[in-house]
Parts: C-alpha cells; sequence; structure tokens
C-alpha cells in the first residue's frame, strides 16, 4: 500500500505478486481520464459528420460499454490517421451487428490498401418489362412459349 507521508491517507494498493516474471499492472493508469466521454464523441463526430458519428460512438458503447471511452480513444486516433474515409465504409461499420475499434482498425487499413473495394457499386439496371398476362385466362402457357420458340410434336408408335 502505498499512502501520503503526511495524512496516512492511502494513495494506492497493489497486490505483490510471488511468481517469477510476473508484472501486475492496473490499466487504469494508462486512461486519459481528462479526457471526458462527451468531448471525444464531439471531436469524432467533427472527423466524420455528427450523424455518423454519433451512430459509431453508440455502436461502440452496444458493443463494449465497460471500455467505451477507451474505444473511444482509440477511435479518435484512428480517424487522425485515415482521414477522407467514404461514407460507404463507415456505413459498412455502423451496420455491423457488433464494433470495435480493432475492426474499425482493419476496414481502414484494407481501404488504404485498396480504396476500389468500397466504392458503390453500379446501379442494377431497370429489368425489361415482361407482357401482362392474358386476362380472359385463354392463353396460360403463352409466356412458355418464348422459351421453347420451335416446339416439334412427338409422337409415340402406340395407338
Amino acid at each position: 500500500m502505498l499512502s501520503d507521508l503526511e495524512t496516512g491517507q492511502a494513495i494506492a494498493r497493489h497486490v505483490i505478486s510471488h511468481d517469477k516474471g510476473t508484472v501486475i499492472r492496473n490499466n487504469d493508469h494508462y486512461r486519459d481520464k481528462a479526457a471526458r466521454v462527451a468531448d471525444l464523441e464531439a471531436t469524432i463526430g467533427e472527423q466524420v459528420g455528427q450523424a455518423t458519428g454519433a451512430r459509431l460512438c453508440a455502436q461502440l458503447k452496444a458493443t463494449s460499454p465497460r471500455i467505451h471511452k477507451d474505444q473511444l480513444v482509440a477511435l479518435r486516433g484512428l480517424l487522425r490517421q485515415h482521414t477522407d474515409l467514404p461514407q460507404t465504409l463507415l456505413d459498412q461499420l455502423i451496420e455491423r451487428p457488433a464494433l470495435t475499434t480493432s475492426q474499425c482498425r482493419a476496414y481502414f487499413e484494407a481501404y488504404a490498401a485498396d480504396p476500389g473495394r468500397f466504392v458503390d457499386p453500379p446501379a442494377a439496371p431497370p429489368a425489361s418489362p415482361t407482357p401482362p398476362p392474358p386476362t380472359d385466362g385463354s392463353d396460360r402457357l403463352s409466356g412458355y412459349a418464348a422459351v421453347l420458340p420451335s416446339v416439334q410434336e412427338v409422337t409415340c408408335g402406340l395407338h
């Protein structure tokens, strides 16, 4: 236990390991406590647009609520490294059932390696119109005439 020499108040408590070579680390010491979640979310919104930023942050929080602030810090750093990301890429991330900054990094690196992978696909040409079916019920098989234009009558030798 570490304590203040003047007041005797406990500052920190650490477990002592009796195992050789074991490091016990309190990851809380490495977190940026000064950065607040709202500030991080606002910065991410400035980087990718407010609506997209809010959706990304919400998806990260839904996936990892206990480490949400850490995820935001990491995403902020990734977005500083990877600028000019297409909206289609960000939309794909938002639509994932779960999202972490490790997955964001993988997507961003894949985009940097081959930006053509995340281009919007061309719109499909309109389907050719099909003729409406006869309304009187007289020719229900006429649609098959186009499939087999030359049907020959086959007869069997048995009468």
